[in-house]
């Protein structure tokens, strides 16, 4: 079932829809590209690059329309905006959210490096 969440930025409200298919969320990308302010023939050709198990075409998904649908991952998201070349519009978005991996990466790294030395101070003992 498509649930839908506004979100607030820069004092815009953006429409993300999205569905939980075994206990990961999904996102409609045409909404993920309007938040990110990419234009329609971009992220097509964004879309090509993602990795085949971090999208879904659904077909016939708009029973009124009879359009597909593309739904995307949190990996898929994560990869266009690590790939995506900041504008006016998106800049704010695309350097905070770069800036928040990058953090998230560090921290990661850090807790990793202390395992692999706490693991290898109780080899000497």
């Amino acid at each position: 079932m498509l649930q839908t969440q506004l979100f607030e930025c820069n004092t815009i409200s953006y429409k993300i829809s999205y569905k939980k298919i075994n206990n990961e969320l999904w996102f409609l990308a045409n909404d993920i590209a309007q938040f990110l302010h990419i234009k329609p023939r971009t992220f097509s050709k964004k879309l090509k690059i993602i990795d085949e198990c971090d999208k879904i075409l659904t077909k016939n998904y708009f029973s009124k329309t009879g359009q597909n649908a593309i739904f995307i991952n949190e990996n898929a998201i994560i990869d266009l905006i690590l790939n995506l070349k900041s504008t006016k519009e998106n800049k704010d978005i695309i350097n905070k959210f770069k800036k928040f991996i990058r953090k998230l990466v560090i921290k990661q790294s850090r807790f990793l490096i202390f395992c692999k030395l706490c693991n290898f101070l109780h080899t000497l003992d």
